[in-house]
């Protein structure tokens, strides 16, 4: 989520990150004292960094550079000749969509295991789109368009003349989906990277879009001097802030209360979706946690989830 101009200024940059702001003011032993609560839907940092901040994303023909390999025949999901490029697109997206829409209409009537839920959703995920062309030059060119899933295995055993043209259908953002794919195959991307990769996507917002999150807002703050700034985050406690010993004449603690037992877990930052890339590494709040504990004194930022 965004929020408007700090500081109260209209031609501040919008703030990005938290989801919810509430403020408390008054004053407190002498001193005005406001207190921000910021509320955040464990939304990931590749996402919240999109263009305009907006975290879903948009899908489009991406060319695909494949050299002349191609992909088997037999895993086609449909041919159509006599198309322009541009209706080549129009007609895999209609097709995309109304196989979405059959396996949608599948899943609510029959109730299927994992696996067939898995692999109802891979049209929802992207295709492969070929286009040979056969006649006419420039944009009046005609040929045949074959839609291939997903899942289909570029190999050179099915090589594509030197004109055919390969599009994936997929996130438009460049980064993101090579970031995504990467840890889709399982690769444990390093918070080093990951966080680099924040900072570049953040710069370029702030530079086209005047779009400041709250991690380098938070900062700006705090290098006031005339403000003193403490933060508390939803993060475990440090441990250097812990002492554990054993009390030989204290009782154990009674069991928590029935009503705090039955309160459900809190979410969490993974997905159980095999196909959602999210591993739980990549929250914003952790990159936030991260980059303002490197930049502040320790005993100003403290942990509070028990």
């Amino acid at each position: 989520g965004s929020i408007g101009g700090s500081d109260g200024d209209a031609t501040a940059p919008m703030v990005c990150g938290p989801s919810t702001v509430q403020t408390l003011r008054g004053r407190f032993m002498g001193r005005e004292v406001a207190l921000l609560l910021f509320g955040e839907a464990h939304e990931e940092a590749i996402d919240l960094t999109r263009q305009k901040c907006i975290t879903h994303e948009y899908c489009g023909w991406v060319k695909h550079d494949v050299s002349k390999t191609g992909f088997d025949p037999e895993e086609a999901l449909a041919s159509q000749g006599d198309l322009s490029l541009e209706g080549a697109r129009k007609w895999a997206e209609r097709l995309m969509k109304r196989m979405a829409e059959s396996d949608s209409d599948d899943e609510s009537d029959e109730d299927e295991d994992d696996d067939d839920d898995d692999e109802s959703e891979e049209n929802d995920r992207g295709a492969f789109l070929v286009f040979e062309p056969i006649l006419g030059r420039g944009r009046q060119v005609k040929g045949c368009a074959t839609l291939f899933p997903s899942t289909a295995t570029l190999s050179e055993s099915f090589p594509l003349a030197d004109s055919a043209i390969v599009m994936e259908y997929g996130d438009l953002d460049v980064e993101a989906r090579d970031f995504n794919r990467r840890r889709l195959r399982g690769e444990q991307i390093p918070e080093e990277e990951h966080d680099a990769l924040i900072d570049r996507r953040k710069q370029r917002l702030f530079e086209s879009e005047r779009v400041e999150f709250l991690d380098d807002w938070l900062l700006r703050q705090a290098g006031r001097k005339d403000v003193h700034l403490r933060l508390l985050t939803e993060a475990p406690v440090h441990a250097e802030e812990l002492e554990l010993h054993v009390e030989p004449s204290v009782e154990r603690s009674p069991p928590a209360h029935e009503c705090l037992r039955c309160v459900d877990l809190d979410s969490d930052a993974d997905s159980e979706d095999d196909e959602d890339p999210d591993d739980g590494s990549g929250a914003y709040m952790d990159y936030f946690t991260r980059r303002v504990a490197a930049r502040l004194p320790r005993e100003h930022v403290r942990g509070v989830d028990p």
